[in-house]
């Protein structure tokens, strides 16, 4: 009969004469199945062990007293050593009394003033650009330049006073606490302070420039719409006054072979039109010639572009280049007897804006013989200027006059048209005057469309 002292592994055993529900529990290094099946309480991987505090398993100890005590953790608590304190992370949140601190330590006044001193800028630079905006466009051309160069000036000022105030907010603030150190570290401060406006200069001045060529390019782009429509009106004015010429010299001819003795009315009216033909004829040749007298620019010209000093400076700085080589294309132009109003136009252009550089003001300033040669092309600009104001002038006379010859044409032909049907003579006069006012009429309407597309 199987027993728990016989020496033999029977019954539900798990080991010789131990374990399971009806011998005792085995000791240590014996098999087991169940942690009952061991004294320890405690069977691992099949066979029974004494719990330790370094076996890397959580769990129980049964103490010398009989009583069992649990780890709370892997060999730690309870009977081993306390576990350590696990940290999870946290949401961020306010620091209340941070804010508070920061509140009570910062200038806060600082960016008070500043921020006073911005609104004022703004407010005043965009209520002058709205009366900017409002006013006719030549008082715009006249006020706007003066108001670049001031606006430039406030804002060099704010940029740096805005700085100076920021760093000096985040110095009292960073030193708040230690006094030894505001004093202490007091150059850095004063040497940003002696930066700042160097800096803020530089900065100025490469985004003033860049905006510079900007409005260069679209004054440029301006400029070649009006050489293109003075060319576009030359070419009108020699048609114009080909046919001008061809019908007054036909009214002669008419007169001429033709009795008037019984119609003096229809003989005033082609006299008036004959005489007010006549001084049209005048004044468009005026204008034309204007265009060809070059004797003077030429004499002015040929000194400058020989000019080493000027060749020089030209390398250098490119509106001197491109106003040289205006001043060569316009000489080569009055040999070859061409058109030199678009070179005299670009190279005026290009001495307004060597006048408006103060860098090349300085440069010219700073040596005798450019001053010399400066005055050379300041004298070619106002020739040439003269000599476009009396060409503007003369178009201005040559429109007017066209707009009171087309008056004049409708009070003479009123009451004709019955006369001109009965005499065929008269009608081939009648269609070329009727052509020549159709004509103006064409010229002034498309002059008007192109203002108010270039306008818009």
């Amino acid at each position: 009969m199987p027993t728990c002292v016989d020496l033999y592994l029977n019954q539900d055993e798990t080991d010789i004469d131990c374990g399971g529900q009806v011998c005792e529990p085995c000791d240590d290094g014996k098999k087991c199945l169940l942690d009952r099946d061991c004294k320890s309480d405690y069977c691992y991987q099949g066979r029974c062990r004494t719990p330790t505090c370094n076996d890397g398993i959580q769990n129980c100890h049964i103490m010398p007293d009989g009583s069992v005590l649990c780890e709370e953790g892997i060999d730690c608590g309870g009977p081993c050593e306390p576990c350590a304190e696990r940290k999870y992370a946290k949401l961020p949140f306010v620091d209340a009394p941070a804010l508070i601190a920061l509140a009570k330590t910062f200038p806060w006044w600082l960016l008070l003033i500043l921020c006073i001193i911005i609104i004022a800028f703004l407010s005043t630079d965009r209520t002058y650009a709205h009366y900017l905006s409002r006013i006719n466009r030549e008082e715009y051309r006249r006020k706007v330049r003066p108001y670049k160069a001031l606006r430039k000036k406030m804002l060099k000022v704010l940029l740096n006073i805005c700085f100076i105030m920021l760093t000096a907010a985040a110095y009292i603030y960073m030193t708040s606490t230690c006094t030894d150190c505001f004093i202490r570290n007091i150059w850095i401060l004063l040497s940003v302070f002696i930066a700042t406006p160097f800096a803020v200069s530089f900065a100025i001045n490469q985004y003033f420039y860049s905006q510079y060529r900007k409005e260069r390019l679209e004054k440029r782009l301006e400029l070649r719409h009006d050489i293109e429509m003075n060319r576009l009106m030359r070419m009108e004015g020699k048609l114009m006054l080909d046919m001008e010429e061809k019908c007054r010299n036909d009214i002669y001819e008419l007169t001429k072979k033709t009795s008037f003795e019984y119609d003096r009315q229809n003989y005033l009216a082609l006299k008036e039109i004959y005489d007010f033909l006549s001084l049209l004829c005048k004044a468009r040749k005026k204008t034309l010639e204007i265009n060809t007298n070059n004797t003077e620019t030429e004499q002015k010209i040929d000194p400058a572009t020989k000019s080493r000093s000027l060749k020089k400076l030209s390398k250098d700085f490119m509106l001197f280049r491109s106003a040289l080589s205006n001043l060569n294309e316009i000489k080569k132009s009055i040999r070859q007897e061409r058109d030199t109003y678009n070179h005299e136009r670009e190279f005026i252009e290009d001495i307004k804006d060597i006048a408006e550089d103060r860098h090349l003001t300085a440069v010219i300033k700073g040596n005798k013989t450019l001053v010399s040669d400066y005055n050379q092309l300041v004298s070619i600009y106002n020739t040439l200027e003269e000599k476009h104001r009396e060409l503007n002038e003369a178009i201005k006379t040559t429109k007017s006059m066209e707009d009171d010859f087309a008056k004049k044409v409708s009070s003479a032909s009123r009451g004709q048209d019955v006369t001109i049907e009965r005499d065929p003579e008269f009608k081939g006069i009648y269609d070329e005057i009727n052509g020549l006012t159709d004509a103006y009429s064409n010229r002034k309407e498309q002059t008007t469309q192109a203002a108010v597309k270039q306008r818009g």
